[in-house]
């Protein structure tokens, strides 16, 4: 009991990380955290899921994402969607293609840092089944307590539809924040709240567990509290590396 104690406290003070890609960028699925990767670290992930929107439909989406720890405390990376079933069948199957950045501010001691993020969305895919161009600054907080980890993000948003240069860009923010719990050194257990001033709002969770060292796996639920973006499951897979 007492080794598996001080695994666990291992664990929350970030000495096993935990970590998928999740919009480019090192994250639990719908929930952004403080963490980078070490710089030389490359890590791999894709996920697929399967959804109801609120309007009517189901949907299926595969999303692949790679991203790079680099030095001096900057991670970049990118994510891409592949619409494999969708309501609207007339775009092709690539999606909106995201660049995503991440930079750790302050770490403090205890497991609590700020790190500040821009991402930058490309109108590769089909409007108006994907978005559109959007471009994106913000920050996200993370802290532990014992064996529970709390994150808050916010984003300022700028959307400029198909076309930026010809339509007309509007603003928005974006927040989420949730926590995620220490299981045992192999599995955390997580829950999250996310929206955006555009008026949707969802709540997630899901396990995220760890079979080998630098290989995790996760399954997420997430619903609509608020807006038409209905239900999905999803499940994925990454790994990390040594650039």
């Amino acid at each position: 009991m007492n080794l598996l104690i001080a695994a666990l406290m291992a664990a929350a003070q970030g000495q096993i990380p935990f970590a998928t890609i999740d919009g480019g960028l090192t994250a639990f699925p719908g929930q952004a955290v403080s963490d980078v990767l070490p710089g030389g670290t490359i890590a791999f992930g894709c996920s697929a899921g399967v959804g109801h929107r609120s309007e009517g439909g189901t949907t299926c989406l595969a999303e692949l994402s790679a991203c790079s720890g680099l030095h001096g405390g900057f991670e970049a990376g990118l994510e891409v969607p592949v619409w494999l079933a969708d309501r609207d069948r007339s775009g092709h199957a690539l999606g909106d293609l995201t660049l995503s950045g991440k930079y750790l501010y302050e770490e403090a001691r205890g497991g609590t840092a700020l790190s500040f993020t821009g991402r930058l969305r490309l109108p590769t895919g089909s409007i108006p089944r994907d978005r559109g161009s959007e471009a994106a600054a913000g920050f996200c907080t993370s802290t532990t307590y014992r064996l529970f980890r709390f994150s808050a993000s916010a984003e300022y948003a700028l959307d400029g539809g198909g076309n930026p240069f010809q339509h007309h860009i509007d603003d928005s923010g974006h927040f989420g924040f949730g926590g995620t719990s220490f299981v045992s050194p192999d599995l955390e257990a997580f829950a999250s709240l996310y929206g955006s001033t555009l008026g949707s709002m969802s709540a997630a969770c899901g396990v995220v567990f760890s079979p080998v060292e630098d290989l995790f796996v996760f399954l997420q639920g997430s619903a609509a509290l608020q807006g038409n973006d209905g239900t999905m499951l999803r499940a994925g897979i990454s790994m990390t590396t040594e650039r």
